[in-house]
């Protein structure tokens, strides 16, 4: 595999685990609220 498709499927897989651990603890989630230029 190429390096750069490893990245992504690593990113990928820490994304999910992100939001999975963030359900499970009941994480409140932040909102991201961009700035009006």
């Amino acid at each position: 595999l190429d390096i750069l498709t490893y990245l992504n499927r690593l990113s990928d897989y820490l994304f999910v685990l992100a939001r999975k651990l963030s359900l499970d603890l009941r994480a409140q989630e932040v909102k991201w609220i961009p700035e009006k230029l």
